[in-house]
């Protein structure tokens, strides 16, 4: 495992005995002498830049906490967020790194450490390049840092926790959410408590098309040309090179035909509608994709992780689809029903991106998205599967009622992860996963490459989704 130059000389010039070992996927790292080792978050360490009240400071955490930027703030005397993303890879990029490593020295910043981690027998660090850490004992580790501040500043996520999918306490959780953290009157019903409008009608016709016995594309031509903003986006969409359709897209009817057919043109149809009822919120967290271009490419990779799933353990491959247009739809209740609470948690999220969005709002709300999603959408009598894969998308462990879906929405959302920002977020999906939903971890990777080869055409199908 060959390191950067630079990594290389720090620990050489400071006498550092360190292990380079090979994050391969599964809950083993793997030394290149042939030894392993179990992989455990609460001792690989993360390096995060940010800047402080007096200028730039790195902080040093474990994968398993979340910065906790209040403590860090007191500690520090002044406001504290994330440095520019792209500023920050541009930094490890120059010095031929694929990801940020965390040896202290390289940066120049004053350090400072959570004394969690100056508890453990052995730390993992970093080693900029793509799944290869160092394995370093306690002495090596204090030796490597110095003489660097060392403060009580992050949670552990096991100590904020998730409540497993129930739609009853979802409901009592919103409802006392928005009671602590808003000045919205509490009422019976949960689209009035979030004071969102009800669902659009045309998203109500299609619904009640999709629930026929017999659904009828001449009726779901109707309902979306009958909304002309729908019909333009759709007629859009399947103009999208992506699509590579012959000759120009005239109609609606063209775009179900020759491009997109019935149950994709419904399921867009629907997500467009269930969509735009909220606006896309203008504040999001660092290197974050639009809302729009998180939808597609998650949908396009849903649709194919589902067809290649064993035949008598698939979902249906249209629902799949919807769900990824639909996964990120909490975003918008979020932002619109905790404004200010919104901003706070895109600045931990930035400072915390290794950490699930969900601990952190549990964290600062005591509600996720997720939650939120899944209960309006209930209240909109959206199809089950989608409501249940929405509400466990981040739980990797969930195998009830529809857990395909849910799985899916999981390992697609850090497949995207990993390739946006070149962090190792699907090395966080469980080997139990991929056997659940029988697509082995190198296939799921070949996968995502041939769906991500096109994301210039992905996102010209996301900007017809807000032209």
């Amino acid at each position: 495992m060959n390191l950067p130059k630079s990594v290389e000389d720090a620990l050489v010039s400071a006498s550092i005995t360190y292990n380079p070992v090979e994050e391969t996927g599964s809950d083993a790292l793997q030394a290149e002498d042939g030894s392993s080792f179990k992989r455990e978050p609460a001792s690989i360490a993360r390096i995060v830049f940010l800047q402080g009240p007096k200028g730039h400071v790195q902080a040093l955490i474990p994968s398993d906490a979340l910065l906790d930027l209040s403590a860090l703030e007191e500690a520090l005397g002044g406001k504290c967020s994330a440095l520019d993303a792209e500023a920050v890879k541009a930094v490890y990029a120059s010095e031929g790194m694929d990801t940020l490593p965390g040896i202290p020295s390289l940066a120049g910043f004053p350090t400072i450490v959570d004394e969690k981690l100056l508890r453990l027998p052995v730390v993992y660090l970093q080693s900029g390049t793509a799944h290869c850490l160092l394995r370093l004992e306690q002495g090596e580790f204090k030796r490597l840092l110095g003489n660097v501040q060392n403060l009580s500043i992050t949670i552990p996520v096991g100590k904020i926790g998730l409540d497993p999918d129930d739609p009853e306490k979802d409901v009592e959780q919103i409802k006392a959410a928005v009671h602590n953290h808003t000045s919205l009157k509490i009422k019976e019903l949960i689209e009035q408590t979030l004071e969102i409008p009800p669902m659009p009608s045309s998203a109500q016709k299609i619904l009640d098309i999709r629930s026929s016995d017999e659904p009828d594309m001449d009726d779901l031509v109707k309902v979306v040309e009958n909304d002309p903003a729908l019909a333009a986006k759709v007629v859009s969409y399947a103009a999208s090179p992506f699509y590579g359709a012959p000759g120009s897209i005239k109609s609606v009817q063209d775009a179900i035909v020759r491009v997109l057919g019935f149950d994709r043109v419904m399921n867009i149809s629907l997500a467009l509608a269930v969509g735009q009822t909220l606006k896309v919120p203008k504040e999001a967290p660092q290197d974050e994709l639009p809302y729009w271009e998180q939808s597609v490419f998650c949908a396009a990779l849903m649709d194919k992780l589902a067809r290649a799933m064993p035949e008598d353990n698939r979902p249906e491959p249209g629902l799949a689809y919807l769900c990824g247009l639909l996964h990120n739809f909490g975003t918008l209740i979020l932002a619109h029903v905790f404004p200010e609470n919104f901003s706070l948690t895109c600045r931990y999220i930035e400072a915390s991106p290794h950490v699930s969005h969900a601990y952190i709002e549990r964290h600062l709300i005591s509600v996720t998205r997720e939650q939120l999603a899944s209960a309006l959408l209930r209240r909109w009598k959206m199809p089950e599967p989608v409501c249940v894969a929405i509400r466990n998308q981040e739980n990797p462990d969930y195998d009830g009622s529809h857990y395909a879906y849910s799985n899916l929405v999981f390992l697609a959302t850090r497949l995207i992860s990993e390739w946006k920002t070149g962090d190792l977020a699907s090395y966080d999906v469980p080997a139990a996963l991929y056997e659940q939903l029988g697509v082995a971890p190198e296939k799921a990777r070949k996968i995502a490459d041939e769906v991500l080869e096109a994301s210039d055409e992905l996102r010209d199908v996301a900007r017809q989704m807000v032209a």
